[in-house]
């Protein structure tokens, strides 16, 4: 579901420890289609962030025209578009103008805003 800009190439590997680092409250952009100097490039048509959000915290994301975004729970509660979310839960959003989200307790999550 990560759509390849383009086939082939040379295989690549790269990695970022993000969860100690990140600020909370907060997305912070990890993997990203386009050349960023904060972010791993992927090949992919796609942007994945990591947020941490404090309990009873709300953050809005409003991903570019045309993306779909899901979002997959790592620990904590988060709800978002009216589904809450446990450990290990995702939410898909096909074609959203924008993502409302809000930790019940304490939460790290991935959000990904995907192609089409």
């Amino acid at each position: 579901w990560l759509k390849p800009r383009s086939s082939g190439g040379p295989p690549r590997y790269a990695e970022r420890a993000v969860a100690d680092t990140a600020p909370p409250d907060a997305l912070t952009l990890v993997l990203t289609g386009q050349p960023h100097p904060d972010a791993i490039e992927m090949r992919q048509d796609a942007d994945v962030y990591f947020g941490r959000l404090s309990a009873g915290r709300r953050l809005a994301f409003a991903p570019p025209a045309g993306r779909s975004v899901w979002i997959h729970t790592i620990a904590g509660v988060l709800t978002s578009n009216g589904t809450t979310l446990g450990e290990g839960d995702g939410l898909g959003l096909l074609a959203t103008d924008g993502v409302g989200l809000e930790a019940g307790a304490d939460a790290e999550f991935l959000l990904f805003a995907l192609a089409g």
